[in-house]
């Protein structure tokens, strides 16, 4: 039943982040057809800007906290308390900061402006953190999922329609912010109802103590937080913000898909905790099995895009975007190697090698930097896409090493020779099929994938049982 338990909430939270990036990309789209690619490239670079200050929002506390509550679940009244009194004085503070730099970066007042509403946004975001880490450790991720739904929903129908009235983009941000303080109050008042009562306190030796332990997981946080937001920040300096605007067509469509390994690392990191610490058997198959499966579904999309990518442009942003295509066909390579790398970086943290971690994603930072600032010259964005795939093969290699010490391992025979075989079919479909509708050919190339999986016995029938039993399907229960 734990299997049966792990696989409903990476369903439900699968479910409502789907629901969440579609209507997102739906919002990026709007911007893009109706304020062009200087627009796109404003909306970009201030989610990018403000995010790289979330890497002092959370100091590793949401993560120590899961850990704690895992392993010793009592006094949590307490311990939730003063995790949520620190937080708030630390997003106050990250709040500030934020504010002064933008002063130093952009002179734009719109710019400006946008960002004073983004960053109290944020405020808001990682405070809900801890509500989170709480529907995650007692295993309530519906909880997370419906305030995700209702957040989108809220951002992205009242985003179009301000849009289609002619308005500018600080009113999208405007929404934005009122859906994530309606998103926190109905956090607020589930984790009081059903959770646990909330009472905000500071106690210094407490906050002191958390300080200090969570100090590897913060490092990592911060190493990861500038990664995955510099290369749009470098291009505006170096660039324009049309420029910021293709890179980000082509990265936002591939970003989408990362939300299914941190959704997959979100409901099993607390499982990881606890099999390390009872059943290390236990921990090394629910690892290679994640794995597997999440090679299984990012191959035949690199392929896919790698061979229609010009069309998925064509079709989301219009040619205006052309320039985007080898940018997405670039990194929709290093995506593969990011569902990889997000599971083993998890991995990590749950067998204590948290120091560990942390000095892989410092490595692998300081070595994205230094390729954007060489790349970004003679190849524009272009260099950014290619700086993101050395940076993930970097991690994979670093990350391999240090859970080997451990004894974990991958077994990457089982992992990819099948769906390897399945892979190469699906490129002969493609180019044979390559002018047929692009919304039929898809999910034909996907039966055809799938259907190779299964024969080839790298997809089982006790999976697709088990698959069945969780969604409540009868025709896959008692599969045969």
């Amino acid at each position: 039943m734990k299997a049966k338990k792990i696989a409903r909430n990476i369903l439900i939270l699968y479910g409502a982040t789907i629901i969440g990036h579609l209507l997102t990309l739906g919002l990026i789209l709007t911007i893009s057809r109706m304020l062009g690619a200087e627009g796109l490239g404003k909306y970009s670079f201030v989610i990018a800007f403000v995010g790289i200050f979330s890497f002092f929002s959370d100091f590793g506390i949401t993560i120590l906290m899961k850990k704690d509550l895992v392993k010793n679940p009592n006094n949590k009244v307490f311990y939730v308390g003063n995790i949520l009194g620190l937080k708030f004085i630390i997003n106050i503070a990250v709040t500030l900061l934020c504010l002064i730099a933008i002063y130093f970066v952009d002179k734009s007042f719109e710019v400006r402006a946008i960002v004073l509403i983004y960053a109290f946004t944020m405020f808001l975001e990682y405070l809900n953190w801890v509500f989170y880490s709480l529907y995650q450790v007692y295993q309530k991720i519906e909880y997370q999922a419906l305030i995700i739904t209702i957040e989108r929903i809220i951002s992205t129908f009242g985003g179009v329609f301000l849009l289609l009235l002619g308005q500018k983009l600080i009113s999208i941000f405007i929404i934005i912010f009122l859906s994530y303080l309606i998103c926190f109050l109905i956090s607020l008042f589930i984790t009081n109802k059903n959770i646990l009562k909330i009472r905000p306190s500071i106690d210094i030796d407490f906050s002191k103590n958390v300080l200090t332990r969570a100090f590897p997981f913060w490092f990592s946080t911060i190493f990861l937080s500038v990664y995955f937001r510099i290369d749009t920040v470098l291009l505006k300096f170096f660039k324009t913000y049309d420029i910021v605007g293709l890179y980000n067509a082509a990265y936002k469509l591939i970003d989408g898909l990362s939300f299914l390994p941190a959704v997959i690392t979100i409901v099993i990191f607390p499982a990881m905790v606890k099999f390390h610490t009872e059943d290390a058997k236990k921990l090394q198959i629910l690892f290679q099995t994640v794995i597997k499966y999440l090679f299984i579904i990012s191959f035949p999309i690199a392929i896919g895009i790698t061979l229609v990518g010009d069309r998925i442009i064509y079709i989301f942003y219009g040619k205006e975007f052309a320039g985007s295509v080898l940018a997405l066909q670039i990194l929709t390579w290093a995506e593969i190697l990011v569902f990889t790398n997000t599971v083993s970086g998890q991995l990590l943290n749950a067998i204590d090698k948290e120091k560990a971690f942390a000095v892989a994603t410092g490595l692998g930072l300081v070595f994205n930097v230094v390729l954007n600032l060489l790349l970004i010259p003679f190849f524009s964005f272009i260099g950014s896409a290619i700086a993101v795939l050395l940076t993930e093969i970097l991690f994979l290699a670093l990350y391999y090493i240090n859970f080997r010490k451990k004894g974990y391992s991958l077994n990457v025979k089982n992992i990819g020779i099948v769906p390897l075989i399945a892979g190469s079919t699906v490129v002969a479909v493609l180019l044979v099929l390559k002018n047929l509708n692009l919304f039929l050919l898809i999910p034909f190339t996907a039966i055809v994938y799938f259907s190779i999986l299964f024969f080839g016995k790298s997809i089982t029938r006790e999976e697709i049982n088990l698959f069945g039993d969780v969604l409540n399907l009868p025709f896959l229960k008692n599969f045969k």
